[in-house]
């Protein structure tokens, strides 16, 4: 394993057993606690599971375009992933089930949802952007078409 390591509480506790030095003045409070409950040194620490991971989780397994939106971190509201979870757990908060807080909040944000669906679809938000301007380009050049055959009637 290795070798032993007493930890700050422990070497403080042996100093104060010691003549040399004069008792601090909090010592009755420390002396209440076993060294045992202050140690810190755990091969691992204990593993934590927050409650809204599994959310996220749900979310991002039923429309995994979320995960890869674009999101700039100095906007001054949180991503779309964010705002769903944290939707879904005032929902949840207020008494609703969870299967019924996820499809309340996946109606209210149904249009942005849709829209990541459509970019995933199109190649990412790239070729969201792509198909965008060839959508804008052929506008413009029916628009200059149309305008062509006003001017060559006059």
């Amino acid at each position: 394993m290795g070798r032993f390591r007493p930890t700050l509480v422990q070497r403080m506790l042996r100093f104060v057993d010691h003549d040399a030095f004069q008792q601090p003045k909090a010592w009755s409070t420390l002396a209440q606690y076993r060294t045992a409950e202050l140690m810190v040194q755990h091969p691992r620490p204990p593993a934590m599971e927050f409650t809204h991971n599994t959310f996220y989780t749900e979310l991002f397994r039923r429309y995994p375009e979320v995960r890869m939106a674009p999101h700039a971190l100095n906007l001054p509201h949180p991503s779309l992933a964010r705002r769903f979870v944290s939707r879904q757990l005032k929902l949840m908060r207020g008494g609703m089930d969870r299967g019924a807080a996820f499809k309340a909040v996946e109606g209210e944000m149904r249009s942005e949802l849709a829209a990541l669906t459509h970019e995933s679809k199109a190649g990412g938000f790239v070729g969201y952007i792509q198909a965008q301007e060839e959508t804008t380009l052929q506008q413009a050049v029916r628009a200059l078409v149309k305008r062509q055959r006003m001017m060559g009637q006059k």
